[in-house]
């Protein structure tokens, strides 16, 4: 068996914190994690081959993509919107590790654990097989101080229609209100390092995969965000792959002599299509302002 691509490509460990933003961009992102203690989970990621009905367990391939995620609201901050997520990948000898936000009161936190399909040809006695490997999403409640053992396990199906899909692109700039003024014209851009959401919902792949496809895409300067990934051209299905991008942020806000606390998000994420062959620029898209922390 050998590695024929990776639908998602390799990322670095990314939250939806700030890393940096401009000098002129009052807003400074505020971690969660240094709002909260920690928990650790970790564990083995499985490839089960299905070989002229022989049943071959591996390991999954070095750099699949791990992402997981916990709802703002788990936290116990009031009125929050949108999600922490974080991704790893796998490493060479199948493990992954990850480090997650837990609440310091000692009570649990759910974390919702999802991994990147994958495409590989599989050698099946006299034939290849191109096929998808999906994983399940799994669940896991996390308490500060314990490490939680996490065994993930992909399984993979005959492709058809999916593996002629070809690149498409989506592009836009992502900007926000800036609270000390109600001046519509006074946008500003999500400072870069920013993480993005993208979710293609299972039913968008031929044949259907086992569950949604999630990617981390880091907003860059000037509010920049660009996604690409194979889909169907318009001649292939005029509805094209329809994808969800979703985001949100807590910013601390100047304002005279005090600092306030923001949460911005996408309000129930942006649904757009990404066509296969073609790039769309969907031009400035705002960040909603939620709750005053």
């Amino acid at each position: 068996m050998r590695n024929l691509f990776l639908v998602a490509g390799f990322a670095v460990l990314l939250s939806l914190s700030l890393t940096s933003c401009a000098s002129e961009d009052p807003a400074e992102g505020v971690d969660i994690p240094e709002l909260f203690a920690t928990a650790n989970v970790e564990g083995f990621v499985h490839l089960n081959v299905n070989q002229s009905g022989n049943e071959i367990i591996k390991y999954a391939p070095e750099g699949t993509l791990l992402s997981f995620t916990i709802a703002h609201s788990d936290f116990g901050i009031d009125g929050a919107e949108g999600n922490f997520v974080v991704t790893t990948q796998v490493g060479s000898d199948g493990k992954y590790s990850v480090e997650l936000p837990a609440k310091n009161d000692g009570t649990a936190v759910t974390v919702r654990i999802n991994g990147n399909p994958f495409v590989l040809e599989v050698e099946n006695g006299f034939r290849t097989e191109t096929q998808l490997f999906t994983v399940p999403q799994n669940s896991q409640s996390l308490i500060k101080g314990f490490s939680y053992h996490k065994d993930l396990t992909y399984s993979g199906e005959i492709l058809t229609e999916t593996e002629n899909w070809v690149d498409g692109t989506i592009n836009a700039n992502f900007v926000y209100l800036n609270p000390t003024t109600e001046n519509p014209a006074n946008l500003s851009y999500i400072p870069s390092g920013t993480a993005v959401k993208v979710t293609v919902p299972k039913e968008q792949f031929v044949p259907q995969s086992e569950n949604d496809y999630v990617e981390i895409v880091t907003i860059g300067n000037n509010g920049s965000f660009s996604f690409k990934m194979k889909a169907p051209t318009v001649q292939m299905k005029q509805s094209g792959l329809q994808i969800i991008v979703s985001s949100s942020v807590i910013l601390s806000v100047s304002q005279g002599d005090n600092t306030n606390r923001y949460i911005f998000y996408l309000p129930g994420g942006e649904i757009t299509t990404l066509y296969g062959d073609y790039t769309m620029n969907k031009g400035t898209i705002q960040f909603t302002r939620g709750t005053q922390l």
